[in-house]
């Protein structure tokens, strides 16, 4: 039970990248700080001219991310879009064609994000054809038609990246193909995908976009026992170049997914000792935001048995952690850490006090079921069998 629960931990707190995440922002749609009231009435005294454009692309976000309000999203979309043209504004052409995009294809509105390409600049179909392969290939159940569509998209961007003599582009498409690979069992075409990277990162001298990648290879590829070492040897040659250029944040974040990846594979004591490396990198840079270590090597701690130690860093993560908006969920790994060693140490209130607390989101049924049969056991524990 101890080593499922680490699994999940992983799984949900984000040690390792989210495959369904593309690292580079011209593929996401970012986030705006400003507030909507002020969008709206910058909005209302806003010329026709470039800053209308990116006034209309902010509420675009907005809505994208703090309403998900889809009608809106596609209203402003087109706003920019149209007022860009009258502008001959191609930043805002294409980042508008981008949102609406992105919007089709989160209402599945397939057909009418491919319709598109047509209208849009070489490199923009490049683009959009990468998030739209990306929709096929993180469906459900990996079933040929949708992994056969997504190579289509893929492979058609790398063929107008490479005719348009766009690298970026072309390594864009390269990582999408790298995943379709990994995906589809094809192991060494998805790694050979990356290496093709970091070939020309190596041949330019640029050292810190050749870690960069090396760390995504170690993210994205298959996580199993025959891929281990592989694995290993990515995320060791993105740490040993991360730490050559003196910078430590990347490295300490690159030698904690080193440790998970240990850790996922019960290698404990190899994960503590590298975690524990993290912790006195990430002090000495005087980082203060230390909790996911505290929270990693509880989980070792306990997974070993050793619960009076899991209680210790427990409690250090739940005295490191902030509650800005962005920990919320965060503090939720910290409340079920510490509820599941109390119970475990025989600490049944205490546990129970942690389970129960409001603040422990639950952002899917598996982890919904967890927590639950966490609380199950302490009322057993506690002889009220009805609650």
């Amino acid at each position: 039970m101890a080593r499922c629960a680490i699994l999940l931990l992983i799984a949900m707190a984000g040690f390792s990248a989210d495959a369904q995440n593309l690292t580079n922002t011209s593929l996401s749609i970012p986030r705006t700080e400003k507030k909507q009231t002020e969008l709206f009435n910058s909005l209302h005294f806003a010329k026709e001219d470039t800053n209308k454009v990116k006034l209309l692309i902010s509420l675009c976000r907005f809505h994208w991310y703090d309403e998900r309000n889809k009608d809106s999203v596609a209203k402003y979309a087109d706003q920019a879009r149209r007022l860009s043209q009258q502008l001959h504004f191609s930043a805002g052409f294409n980042e508008a064609i981008f949102v609406t995009c992105r919007n089709y294809i989160n209402n599945k509105q397939i057909s009418n994000a491919i319709s598109l390409l047509a209208g849009s600049p070489k490199d923009q179909q490049a683009r959009l054809l990468v998030v739209i392969g990306e929709f096929y290939l993180f469906q459900q159940g990996l079933k040929k038609h949708n992994l056969d569509s997504a190579f289509l998209c893929f492979n058609d961007a790398l063929h107008i990246a490479n005719s348009i003599g766009s690298q970026f582009w072309k390594h864009e498409s390269l990582i999408a193909l790298g995943k379709y690979y990994f995906a589809a069992d094809e192991f060494i075409k998805g790694k050979n995908c990356f290496l093709e990277i970091i070939d020309d990162f190596q041949k330019s001298g640029n050292r810190r976009a050749e870690a960069h990648i090396w760390s995504e290879l170690g993210i994205y590829m298959p996580d199993t026992d025959s891929t281990l070492k592989d694995e290993l040897w990515a995320h060791g040659n993105a740490l040993r170049i991360y730490h050559e250029l003196k910078d430590t944040a990347v490295e300490t974040s690159v030698l904690q997914n080193i440790a998970a990846i240990n850790m996922y594979h019960a290698n404990f004591e190899t994960a503590k000792s590298q975690f524990l490396m993290a912790l006195e990198l990430r002090k000495a840079a005087r980082m203060k935001k230390l909790f996911k270590i505290h929270l990693m090597l509880s989980w070792i701690c306990h997974a070993t048995g050793n619960l009076d130690e899991a209680l210790s860093w427990a409690m250090e993560a739940e005295k490191n952690i902030g509650l800005s908006d962005d920990e919320i969920e965060n503090y939720g790994y910290v409340l079920l850490n510490l509820g599941q060693v109390y119970g475990d140490n025989g600490q049944t209130e205490k546990s129970l006090q942690y389970l129960l607390h409001p603040s422990l989101s639950t952002p899917s049924a598996d982890w919904v079921y967890f927590i639950c049969s966490k609380v199950v056991q302490q009322y057993i524990s506690l002889d009220e069998p009805q609650k």
